[in-house]
């Protein structure tokens, strides 16, 4: 069973809380989310560390994922990690990766 899924479960009101830190697109469209939203997350927590900012508030700010541009990962690091973390935070779930995938990507096989 996925993280998101047992979370999202909860009646506990601070994994409410949580629940809405990485607002993703599937959310919004009101669609089941699962593993692709825990993809999606560890993107975002990905981000927070390397720009040593908290991306949630990124988040809050979207009125419509169509329009809105994902930033880039500060430019100290390699491309690679900011081609990691686009593909992570796809707007289409169908289109992020699953782990083993993410796990074949260049920068994880140096």
């Amino acid at each position: 069973m996925p993280a998101s899924s047992i979370i999202l479960d909860s009646s506990d009101s601070l994994i409410q809380e949580k629940q809405t830190w990485y607002r993703c697109p599937e959310m919004e469209e009101n669609k089941q989310i699962g593993l692709k939203y825990d993809i999606w997350s560890a993107g975002w927590a990905l981000f927070n560390i390397c720009s040593l900012d908290d991306g949630r508030y990124l988040l809050d700010q979207v009125e419509d994922f169509n329009t809105w541009k994902r930033p880039d990962v500060p430019r100290i690091y390699s491309r690679d990690l900011d081609r990691v973390f686009k593909l992570m935070t796809n707007l289409k779930p169908e289109e992020r990766p699953n782990a083993n995938e993410l796990l074949k990507e260049k920068i994880f096989n140096q």
